[in-house]
């Protein structure tokens, strides 16, 4: 826990905890009505688990969600049972057959439910935890719970006397049972043994939680046809049948941070490839691992230089979504979908050195960085992945996910570079351009996943209070530098 249980009741055994309520940082409500509101507050502002390739066999190691939630009573209000719930679930949803025999394949999956129950009329364990297991601070002074409810005792009192007025000596209160009505072992109708439920003063009440995630769990996943979804809900039971039970739902964002393990592994990216069997084109990325937002340096080198041109350079990312079903019986695909990531004109070569100079300086400085080494041309370029400003626009033409590790939503890239060439040939002055591409499989992850997220608070000693972040965590997306 991130502190040690306060004493069960307001007492002068620590007046550093009572003497005013901590601030909880980045709360959020998740129930309100007139008698009370619930908010809850995490220590981490997201689940981080350990990134890792598909076939590394090591074990996963848990990620651990921590936080508070916070039951703030405007009006004395009367509760059953004050709870909470992390679960999470997988669904696949896709439409198929020939029209105008529609079908759906769906598919649910559960991967757990977590339950706290910090506070249950019924059990005298939990009842103990009245009127706050963790911390409580009243406006004012704490009236422990008798017997009878005071409301109800003065109201009875008063209708009592009503009645001995008018009819004195007549009325006398109506038990069950045989035995005597001032025997203590009398059932009374207001005994604590048989209400179901406790009255909560004015105040503000803190419960911390934990709970523990396996690392082999997928990650927060939403697409078209598919999600992965981790919810964390707020339960309070309040009795009568007029009165109906407040539940508070709560996302959370579970991510997937590269570990420095799966970093050591990280390999360049090298492909090339011949055309015409004449002229050899390579391209070489520093990595094979990428955040949303971030900077892909290319570098592409052409040989022999003096004799191709080249018209015009494209960076794709193609990405890939596969369905399946639990029983992995049932599969659905849908089509590649290519996001241009970068487009510029360029004339890399020509049989006179000094014009080509001449052209870079004019045409290609601005977004290329050229060599030339005699036999050899290479160029550089930055490619920028699309960012949350781009991902969650209306226009979904850019959006991109990131890699999954579930196994019925598979997401997979690969960066595709297309170069436009043509032969420099004085016999054919016509020219004709030709395409051709190198592509290569390559990983994207959360652009949550930040140093700065990486970083888990510290715990804190049990005198003193949980350190929140003081802000919003903000992720690593900016916007692009069109170059």
């Amino acid at each position: 826990m991130l502190s040690d249980p306060a004493p069960k009741h307001s007492s002068d055994s620590n007046p550093r905890l009572y003497s005013a309520f901590p601030p909880l940082l980045n709360e959020k409500v998740i129930i309100k009505t007139n008698e009370l509101s619930v908010s809850i507050a995490l220590a981490e502002p997201m689940l981080c688990l350990q990134w890792h390739y598909p076939d590394d066999p090591s074990e996963k190691t848990p990620a651990v969600l921590r936080g508070q939630m916070h039951l703030h009573v405007t009006k004395p209000v009367q509760i059953k049972t004050i709870g909470i719930r992390f679960r999470s679930q997988g669904h696949t949803d896709w439409p198929g057959g020939i029209p105008p025999n529609w079908t759906h394949v769906h598919d649910k999956q559960n991967f757990f439910v977590h339950k706290h129950v910090y506070f249950n009329c019924k059990d005298a364990s939990l009842m103990q935890n009245n009127p706050g297991r963790h911390y409580c601070h009243h406006t004012n002074t704490v009236v422990p719970v008798t017997a009878e409810d005071s409301m109800l005792a003065k109201g009875r009192t008063l209708y009592l006397k009503s009645i001995e007025g008018i009819f004195p000596g007549r009325h006398q209160p109506t038990y069950t049972g045989n035995k005597h009505p001032r025997s203590k072992q009398n059932s009374h109708p207001y005994d604590s043994k048989h209400r179901n439920y406790a009255v909560f003063a004015v105040g503000k009440y803190r419960y911390n939680f934990e709970f523990i995630v396996d690392g082999s769990l997928p990650e927060t996943i939403e697409t078209r046809f598919g999600s992965v979804r981790y919810v964390l809900e707020a339960v309070i039971e309040r009795p009568g049948l007029l009165q109906s039970n407040l539940l508070g739902t709560m996302e959370i964002l579970v991510i997937r941070i590269p570990t420095e393990a799966s970093l050591a592994r990280m390999e360049p990216i090298v492909n090339s490839r011949n055309w015409k069997s004449q002229i050899y084109y390579s391209i070489a990325i520093p990595g094979n691992l990428f955040p949303l937002s971030s900077q892909i340096p290319i570098t592409f080198r052409l040989t022999p230089p003096t004799d191709v041109e080249c018209h015009r350079i494209k960076v794709y990312v193609v990405e890939t979504i596969q369905y399946w079903t639990a029983n992995k019986n049932i599969s659905h695909s849908r089509p590649a979908k290519m996001v241009l990531l970068f487009d510029r004109a360029c004339f890399v070569a020509v049989p006179e050195k000094e014009k080509m100079v001449d052209h870079i300086r004019t045409d290609m400085t601005q977004w290329l960085e050229y060599n030339h080494y005699g036999d050899q041309a290479e160029g550089k370029f930055n490619v920028h992945l699309p960012g949350c400003h781009e991902i969650n626009s209306r226009c979904g033409s850019r959006r991109l996910h990131c890699d999954t590790m579930y196994g019925n939503i598979k997401i997979s890239h690969r960066i595709k570079v297309t170069f436009f060439l043509s032969q420099n040939n004085q016999k054919t002055p016509s020219k004709r351009v030709s395409e051709v591409s190198l592509e290569s499989p390559f990983y994207i992850i959360s652009c949550q996943a930040t140093q700065a997220n990486m970083q888990l608070s510290a715990y804190t000693r049990p005198t003193s209070d949980p350190i929140f972040p003081a802000e919003d965590t903000k992720c690593g997306c900016s916007e692009p530098n069109r170059n």
